[in-house]
């Protein structure tokens, strides 16, 4: 996405004069994109109030599914008031863009506080699943056996994770054009759910390593600091590749 960005900026700086002179780039969908800071700003209170994480993938997934009326809005507005096909291709993404790339690195500023109330939900499902770890290594338990028993021992706190964050972006969407849940965030909602699991099941492979010294680690090669990323689109994730082993 940020190379985009800069292929786009220089697509603007060397093409000068294929820019409508009579569009204002800051008034551009300025109505639209106001309705989507709105709708942003209140996404973002539910995304803090449950500790959903950073990045900006996340940030995207997550008022794509929030905000994606709006989110269209924008895209259309911007369209229909610009001339040339290629900022017509380019430019209504890279208005939306810039506003999730602003409201990153807001929330990234942002100090992470305790949870309260149901906001620790999820914190309380991620608990339970890993209160599950010690007694599933004492018995060696596969991955997927471990994922199955502890899915099925924290359904109570899984389910009430669900209902907290269904409740906070359902109170979202009714403000919003959306006017209530609709399924992709419901999907959304879902996703968080099993990835929170997922990265829990991760962590329990790692540490059977310790009793089993000849399972192999799942880990990604690391390039730096950071994951290295892979070409090959059929690469098993971590996750994956965990709950594959014997």
């Amino acid at each position: 996405m940020r190379f985009l960005s800069w292929l786009t900026l220089l697509l603007l700086i060397s093409m000068p004069y294929a820019f409508s002179e009579d569009v204002d780039l800051e008034k551009l969908a300025q109505p639209e994109r106001t309705e989507l800071a709105k709708c942003m700003s209140d996404s973002l209170t539910v995304i803090e109030k449950h500790r959903l994480g950073h990045g900006l993938f996340n940030l995207w997934t997550l008022f794509e599914a929030t905000c994606g009326m709006e989110i269209e809005r924008v895209k259309s507005a911007a369209e229909n008031k610009l001339k040339d096909d290629l900022y017509k291709k380019l430019l209504p993404g890279q208005l939306v863009l810039g506003m999730v790339e602003n409201a990153l690195e807001f929330y990234e500023k942002r100090p992470l506080s305790s949870c309260s109330g149901t906001g620790c939900s999820l914190d309380q499902y991620r608990t339970c699943l890993m209160r599950q770890m010690p007694a599933a290594i004492r018995l060696r338990k596969r991955p997927i056996d471990f994922e199955n028993q502890a899915q099925q021992q924290c359904e109570d706190t899984g389910s009430a994770a669900r209902s907290a964050l269904t409740n906070d972006f359902d109170d979202v969407q009714k403000r919003h054009f959306a006017g209530g849940l609709n399924h992709k965030m419901n999907d959304v909602i879902g996703d968080i759910i099993v990835g929170a699991r997922q990265t829990v099941v991760v962590l329990y492979a790692e540490d059977l390593i310790r009793v089993q010294p000849g399972r192999k680690s799942c880990r990604p090669e690391m390039c730096g600091a950071s994951p290295c990323i892979s070409l090959d689109e059929n690469e098993p994730t971590e996750y994956q590749c965990v709950i594959n082993q014997k």
